[in-house]
This record gives C-alpha cells, structure tokens and sequence, in this order.
C-alpha cells in the first residue's frame, strides 16, 4: 500500500520527499534480503563453531592449541562487514 503523502506546491519539496520513499523502500529490501540469505549462513557458521570447539576440547595439549589457532583464524578470515547506508 502506498504511503499518502501530501502533495506540496514546490518540485523540489516533492522530489525530495519521493527519493526519501524511495530509500527507505531499497533500506527494506536490502534488510529483508540479509535476512533471507546472511542470517542463516550466520547461524550455520556457529553450529560449526561449537561443534569445532566441542571436538577441539577432547584434544590434548599441543593438538588443542593448533586447533584454536586454525579456529580464531577462520573466524577471523569470515568476518563480513556491510556498511549502515
């Protein structure tokens, strides 16, 4: 349903306020997409990393120091940032 937005006499008033609509319906969309698609991935990336820390705790010493290491680096390695705007 479309936002009723009242109508000023001015164009430039108007073209803004249609670019404003306009930006917060792209925000949206682009929201709605992280969730469908990143926030999964993201959930799926920390089942692995408990069941990585889970088997990572039954090694002893040397193995489980190696095995932090690759771990903090994989994490490391996945970290995505997307910007706010």
């Amino acid at each position: 349903m479309m936002q009723a937005v009242p109508k000023s006499r001015s164009r430039k008033v108007n073209g803004y306020v249609k670019a404003v609509l306009a930006l917060g319906a792209v925000r949206r969309r682009r929201q709605e997409r992280y969730d469908r698609f990143v926030r999964p991935l993201d959930q799926k990336r920390d089942k692995l990393a408990a069941e990585v820390a889970a088997r990572g705790n039954a090694l002893s010493g040397g193995q489980q120091t190696e095995a932090r290491r690759i771990t903090a680096m994989i994490s490391g390695a996945t970290v995505i940032k997307y910007p706010t705007e």
